[in-house]
Order: C-alpha cells, then sequence, then structure tokens
C-alpha cells in the first residue's frame, strides 16, 4: 500500500504580524484491526510559535478555534467542523532561539471507512532571514485522514516524520536535512510530497 507523508505549508497573502513556524498534525488508529463501524483514533497536533509573540504558558496554551475539514468533505463521515479543537499546551521553548512548542493529543471517534484531508490554517508566517517583504503570509498545515480498510483488512497506520522546525541554511551552501520516517505497516511505500510557494 502506498502511504504519504504530508508536507504542508502555503504561503499565501502577507499581513502584519510574523509568529508562526510549522507544525505537523498525525493521528494514529487506537485499535488498527478494529471490525466496529466506527474507530477512534488519536490525533496529535504540534505547533511551533515565534516565543517572543505567543508566550510559554505551561498551565495551557490555546490556540483559537477547530481543524476543519477541507477537502473530500462528502466522505468525512462523522467529522464536523467542531469536531477537533485547535487548543494546545506549551511543552517547550528555547528564548535563544526565540521558539515555543505547543501540542495537543486528543482521542476522537470517526466513522469507518471515511477519508477526508483537516488543516490547521492561519496567517502571520514568521519572517524568513532578508525576507524584506516582512513575511506574514498564510499557512496551511493538514493531514489526510483515511479510514478505508487495506487489503489486509486492517486500518493503516499513516508513516510518522518529525524535522525541526525553521531549518537554518547559510546562503550559496548546500546542506543535507535528514528527514527520519517510520512506517509500522511494514512493506508501504513511503514518499515525501513537497508544499509549494504562492503569493
Amino acid at each position: 500500500m502506498l502511504a504519504y507523508f504530508l508536507i504542508s505549508v502555503l504561503f499565501l497573502t502577507p499581513i502584519q504580524s510574523a509568529h508562526f513556524r510549522g507544525g505537523t498534525i498525525y493521528w494514529i488508529p487506537v485499535d488498527p484491526t478494529t471490525t466496529s463501524s466506527t474507530v477512534v483514533v488519536t490525533v496529535i497536533q504540534t505547533y511551533l510559535w515565534r516565543l517572543s509573540a505567543v508566550p510559554c504558558v505551561y498551565t495551557g496554551f490555546a490556540t483559537s478555534g477547530y481543524i476543519p475539514c477541507v477537502t473530500d468533505c462528502s466522505t468525512s463521515g462523522s467529522y464536523t467542523s467542531t469536531t477537533l479543537s485547535a487548543q494546545t499546551t506549551c511543552i517547550s521553548s528555547s528564548p535563544s532561539i526565540d521558539a515555543m512548542t505547543g501540542q495537543g493529543i486528543r482521542n476522537i471517534t470517526l466513522t469507518a471507512e471515511s477519508h477526508f484531508t483537516i488543516a490547521y490554517q492561519g496567517g502571520a508566517w514568521v519572517t524568513l532571514a532578508n525576507d524584506f517583504s516582512g513575511g506574514g503570509g498564510g499557512w496551511s498545515v493538514s493531514s489526510v485522514i483515511d479510514l478505508r480498510r487495506r487489503e489486509d483488512g486492517i486500518f493503516n497506520t499513516p508513516p510518522m516524520s518529525y524535522v525541526h522546525s525553521p531549518q537554518y541554511v547559510v546562503l550559496n551552501r548546500t546542506k543535507s536535512i535528514s528527514i527520519p520516517v517510520l512506517d509500522v505497516n511494514q512493506g508501504d511505500d513511503v514518499r515525501c510530497r513537497w508544499a509549494h510557494y504562492s503569493r
């Protein structure tokens, strides 16, 4: 089975603020062998912010709103626009690089055989070095949830990867960036798809 790990950050229209540094939305079925008509999945949201704009409050940092369905919503089963909160708790911060990380982990129950894409979207993409336009572009962190059973009768567990954001490189120098990937469904073909820039 072909499994995709989706890295999706989309730049849109510049705005004044610039504090978002990237993130991921990852999910796994709690019991991939269930024969029930509903499936409990654990969704892990991790977002990185500019610490001087978004303070790290260990008792809970709340990003506002919910994670909507953005693609194939007619096959999203029981997922609604308020199924998944965007709230996260600060789990780490680093004043030296002006960064904080917020994470939210929660279980949601979905209809078996549903397949759709969710996305956490907003503005205020952090300003890039030497980007004199001021940064602040729009972004979208998305995840494809696919609860169609595999040929072997179980629900797929998507591959997992983590790349620290942002990555710093020296202008006109080659840098190798390692992207570790783990897929518990052995033998799956794992590929990366890269986001594209637009204005």
